[in-house]
């Protein structure tokens, strides 16, 4: 890529369109798209094919990429990555959640709008303009996790902690917080897709939840669990599992702890 198409290709990423939260739906639902900049038009399918030739010559090493063209180049790669994620993800239902984790670097001007705009994805919840963005989080969040059975939408509340909307509660995220544009942090987002499924502790219908759309609290029907203080890997047949359920017990901490809400145990 000669520097020219860099600078172009820098323009194009820099345009409103690929920094709106709004913009996505637009782009995943619709099985034909054209992209329009000024008088010029494309078909989205030409961009995503371009994603993929310019990633298989990048891996490939035929083509040498000058050093500084690899910033733009690798955000337009991730850009149209997370298009193609949602496309093609099978379970409809976390669709919302994983455009939460991989768009966390786009933009609204209104702020329930960072939840809201991904709605269409494939969520039940419903967007109501009449309630401040911190209920519309909190809803949201509720939502996703009936929805999608796993506490998946809790998974990264600690980060950004000094920058978080004081009139949250600590367990709502802070979808309307800023993050950096560059590729370092969007190609990070992708990490984040499926580790919610890691561990799933809740049983098969999954964690049990009260929605409330005034209520500052998360309430939960589940287990509290303690510091972890041993992982072991993935048990794939039950040949072994008396064995590996008797080392565990081993590990156990024997103290007894009753059972009681989660705001008397936290």
């Amino acid at each position: 890529m000669a520097r020219e198409e860099s600078d172009a290709l820098a323009a194009l990423l820099d345009l409103s369109w690929w920094q709106r939260a709004w913009t996505v739906q637009e782009a995943v639902l619709p099985k034909k798209a054209t992209l329009y900049c000024g008088t010029m038009k494309l078909p989205l399918s030409e961009v995503k094919r371009a994603h993929l030739m310019s990633v298989r010559h990048d891996r490939n090493g035929c083509c040498v990429t000058n050093p500084h063209c690899h910033d733009v180049l690798y955000k337009f790669w991730d850009c149209i990555e997370g298009f193609r994620v949602l496309q093609e993800e099978s379970d409809k239902d976390i669709l919302v959640r994983m455009a939460l984790e991989m768009f966390r670097f786009r933009h609204a001007s209104d702020r329930r709008d960072c939840v809201y705009a991904y709605l269409g994805l494939g969520s039940k919840a419903l967007a109501d303009y009449t309630i401040p963005y911190e209920t519309a989080f909190k809803y949201v969040v509720r939502s996703l996790i009936q929805e999608s059975n796993n506490l998946g939408p809790l998974v990264r509340i600690a980060e950004h902690a000094e920058t978080r909307s004081a009139t949250l509660p600590s367990w709502c995220p802070d979808y309307g917080s800023s993050f950096l544009e560059t590729y370092e942090n969007l190609d990070q987002e992708f990490g984040w897709l499926y580790m919610y499924n890691w561990y799933q502790a809740g049983g098969r219908n999954g964690p049990t939840s009260k929605l409330s759309l005034i209520d500052s609290r998360l309430e939960q029907q589940g287990i509290v669990i303690d510091k972890v203080t041993k992982a072991e890997g993935p048990i794939y047949n039950t040949d072994t599992k008396d064995e590996i359920f008797s080392a565990w017990y081993q590990d156990r901490d024997p103290r007894v702890y009753c059972l009681g809400s989660y705001e008397e145990v936290g």
